[in-house]
C-alpha cells in the first residue's frame, strides 16, 4: 500500500507535485515581472484618467481666457492637500513612536536590550493610522480652497468703510478672514483628537486585548495631547463671539439683546477657563495623575453645559415677556445694515395717500403690475375686530 493511504495525505510530497510546490514557494522571476506589468497597468488607468480630466480642463479654461483663474485653483487645492497632510502626517507618526517606545520595551531598554519600534506589525499598524489621519485632513483642507483665496486678499480690501457696532470690526473680516480661522481651529482639532485616540489605543494594545490602565508614562503623553486639545477649543470658544452676528437666537437675525449681552461676554470666559483647564493637563504631563486629565474633561464638560444652557434661560425669562422694547435697539442695527448691504439705504420715501382715481384701463394697461399684487392673507383678515364670517364660503360682513 502506497505511503500516502497509510498516514495523513500530502499532494506535495508526491514527486509529480514536487514542481508545484517549489513553484508556489518560490515562483520564477517571470511571475514577477507579469506582476509587475499588470501593477504598471491598472496604475497607468488609475493616473491617465484623472490626468486627461485636468489637460481638458486647462484647455477649456485658456480658450475662454481665464486660464490663470483654472491654475490658481489648482495651486491653492494642492498647497491646503500637501502642507496639512505633510504637517499632520509628521505629528502623527512623531506620537506613534513616542508611544511605542514608552511602551513595555522601555524595561528593556534598561538593560540594553535595543529595538527598533517602527519595524515592528503595531508600528506598522501605527504608521498606517497616522498616514489615514493625514490623507483624510489633507483632503478636507482641500475643499476649503476658497476661504484661502479670500483670506490672500483680505489685506487688500481690509478697509471697506462699514464696521459693525458690537466690536467695531470692519465688515471685511467675516467675510475675508473669520471662515479661513475657523478652518484652522477645525483642522487642529480634528487632528489633536484623531492622533489622541491612536495614541491611547497604542498605550493599551497588549496583543491580543485592550488594557485601559494606562502607566504613568502613558499618562504623561497623553496628557500632553489633551492639553493641545484643549487650544482649538479655547480658540473656538474665542471666535464664536463673532458668529453672533450671524446668529438667529431670537427674533433678530444677527446679534440681539442676549447675545450682546451675555454670550458675547461668556465666550470670553469660556476661552479663559479652557485655557486655563489646558494650563492643568500640561502641568499633569509631569505629574501623571489621571484623576488631573478627567477632572478637567469634567470641568470642560460642566462649563460648556453652563454656557448653552445660560443664555436660553435668559433669553425666557428676561427678553421674551418684554421682547418689543428689549430687542427694539437690535432691530434697528438689522434694518440698518440690511440697507447698507442691498444699496437702499438712502432711498427717498414719500407718503402716498391713495387718492388717485384708478379706472379700467388702467387696470388693463398695467398688467405686470396687477400680477405682482400680493394676495390677502386671511389670517389677518380673521383677526380683525371689525370683520367676521359666517361661514368658510360666505363673504365677510362688518359688524
Amino acid at each position: 500500500m502506497s505511503r500516502h493511504t497509510e498516514g495523513r495525505f500530502d499532494p506535495f510530497e508526491a514527486g509529480e507535485f514536487e514542481s508545484l510546490r517549489e513553484f508556489l514557494t518560490r515562483p520564477p522571476r517571470r511571475v514577477w515581472v507579469g506582476l509587475g506589468f499588470i501593477a504598471a497597468a491598472i496604475l497607468v488607468v488609475l493616473i491617465t484618467s484623472p490626468l486627461v480630466g485636468f489637460i481638458t480642463e486647462i484647455e477649456w479654461y485658456n480658450a475662454l481666457g481665464v486660464g490663470s483663474v483654472y491654475r490658481t485653483r489648482i495651486a491653492y487645492k494642492a498647497l491646503l492637500f500637501f502642507l496639512p497632510f505633510a504637517i499632520a502626517f509628521g505629528f502623527a507618526a512623531t506620537n506613534v513612536w513616542i508611544a511605542l517606545r514608552l511602551r513595555s520595551w522601555a524595561t528593556l531598554r534598561r538593560v540594553g536590550i535595543r529595538r527598533r519600534v517602527l519595524r515592528t506589525p503595531i508600528g506598522a499598524g501605527g504608521l498606517a493610522a497616522a498616514g489615514l489621519i493625514a490623507l483624510v485632513v489633507g483632503a478636507g483642507a482641500r475643499t476649503r480652497w476658497t476661504d484661502l483665496a479670500l483670506l490672500l486678499h483680505f489685506t487688500e480690501y481690509a478697509h471697506s468703510g462699514v464696521t459693525e457696532p458690537l466690536y467695531g470690526l470692519d465688515v471685511s473680516f467675516y467675510l475675508l478672514a473669520l471662515p479661513f480661522l475657523h478652518d484652522l481651529v477645525g483642522w487642529a482639532f480634528g487632528l489633536f483628537f484623531t492622533v489622541g485616540v491612536l495614541v491611547a489605543v497604542l498605550h493599551a494594545w497588549r496583543g491580543q486585548r485592550l488594557d485601559f490602565r494606562f502607566s504613568r508614562r502613558a499618562i504623561g503623553h497623553l496628557s500632553f495631547l489633551l492639553g493641545l486639545l484643549g487650544l482649538p477649543l479655547a480658540a473656538g470658544a474665542f471666535l464664536g463671539r463673532y458668529d453672533l452676528l450671524y446668529s438667529h437666537n431670537g427674533v433678530v437675525w444677527g446679534a440681539g439683546y442676549t447675545d450682546v449681552n451675555v454670550r458675547s461676554g461668556l465666550a470670553v470666559v469660556q476661552a479663559l477657563l479652557v485655557l486655563v483647564l489646558t494650563g492643568l493637563v500640561l502641568a499633569n504631563v509631569g505629574l501623571r495623575r489621571w484623576q488631573v486629565a478627567v477632572g478637567a474633561m469634567g470641568a470642560w464638560l460642566v462649563i460648556s453645559i453652563l454656557v448653552g444652557v445660560y443664555p436660553s434661560l435668559v433669553q425666557r425669562v428676561i427678553v421674551q415677556p418684554a421682547e418689543l422694547s428689549r430687542e427694539s435697539p437690535y432691530i434697528k442695527r438689522e434694518i440698518d445694515f440690511t440697507r447698507r448691504a442691498y444699496a437702499v439705504r438712502d432711498v427717498k420715501v414719500r407718503p402716498y395717500g391713495g387718492s388717485a382715481q384708478i379706472t379700467g384701463k388702467d387696470v388693463s394697461s398695467d398688467q405686470p403690475t396687477i400680477e405682482n399684487l400680493r394676495l390677502w392673507d386671511d389670517r389677518q383678515i380673521l383677526r380683525s375686530p371689525s370683520l367676521t364670517f359666517t361661514s368658510a364660503s360666505s363673504p365677510p360682513t362688518t359688524r
